[in-house]
C-alpha cells in the first residue's frame, strides 16, 4: 500500500492521530528483534524515542507510543498520539522523522540492554497467578511455542544483538507505506488529506 492520510474535521479541542501499516507475523522468524525494536522506538514509554522527543524534549502531547500486533496473519504496526489541534502538524512531522532516525540510526547499546532487561524482567510479572498461567497456555498451543516457551524467553530475549534490532527497524519499519488518521479540527491543525 502507498501512503496516505484520512483527516476528519471535527470541532475538537485535541488532535488524535494514528498511524500505521501491515506488521509482522507471531511466526516471523524476526518477532524477537522486532519485540525489543518496538519497545525502544514507543512502547517502552518514558525513556521510549518517541517519548523523549515528542514529549519531553518538545512538549507537544500527554502520551505518545507503538505497537505490533504479531497475529498469525500479519497484524498492524501502530503509532498513537493526542495534541493541541495547533500542534498536529509538527507532532506529526517530528513523530515521522523519529521513526526515519531509527531505521537509519539503530539502537544505542544502552537503549539496547535497557530493552532487553525490561522484557525479561517484566515477563515472569505476567505469570504470577494460575490465571496469568492459563491465559499463556492457549497463545503457547496457538502459536506453536512449545511448553518451554516461558523458560527459553529470557534467553531468547538476551540474545538479541544491536545488529538485529537495526535490521529490524528497517525491515519493518515503512514510512513509505504508513497510513496516516487524523481526528481534528483541520482549520486549526493545518492538515490536508494528503501526506
Amino acid at each position: 500500500p502507498k501512503p496516505e492520510r484520512i483527516a476528519l474535521d471535527k470541532k475538537v479541542t485535541q488532535a488524535n492521530v494514528a498511524l500505521g501499516h501491515v506488521g509482522i507475523t507471531r511466526a516471523n522468524p524476526d518477532y524477537y528483534a522486532v519485540q525489543v525494536m518496538n519497545y525502544i522506538l514507543g512502547a517502552g514509554g518514558f525513556g521510549s524515542r518517541l517519548m523523549d522527543k515528542i514529549r519531553e524534549e518538545l512538549g507537544l502531547v500527554y502520551h505518545v507510543g507503538s505497537s505490533f500486533s504479531a497475529r498469525k496473519h500479519a497484524g498492524p504496526f501502530t503509532v498513537s498520539l493526542q495534541t493541541k489541534n495547533e500542534s498536529a502538524t509538527q507532532a506529526l512531522d517530528e513523530t515521522m522523522q523519529v521513526i526515519r532516525r531509527f531505521t537509519e540510526e539503530g539502537p544505542t547499546d544502552k537503549e539496547l540492554e535497557a530493552a532487553k532487561s525490561y522484557l525479561i524482567n517484566s515477563f515472569p510479572l505476567r505469570l504470577v497467578s494460575n490465571r496469568d498461567v492459563s491465559s499463556l497456555l492457549p497463545v503457547i498451543e496457538f502459536h506453536e511455542l512449545g511448553l518451554d516457551y516461558p523458560d527459553r524467553y529470557p534467553t531468547i530475549i538476551g540474545g538479541i544483538t544491536r545488529e538485529q534490532v537495526h535490521a529490524a527497524a528497517k525491515n519493518y519499519l515503512h514510512l513509505d507505506q504508513m497510513l496516516q488518521v487524523v481526528v481534528a479540527d483541520l482549520a486549526q491543525a493545518g492538515l490536508a488529506n494528503k501526506p
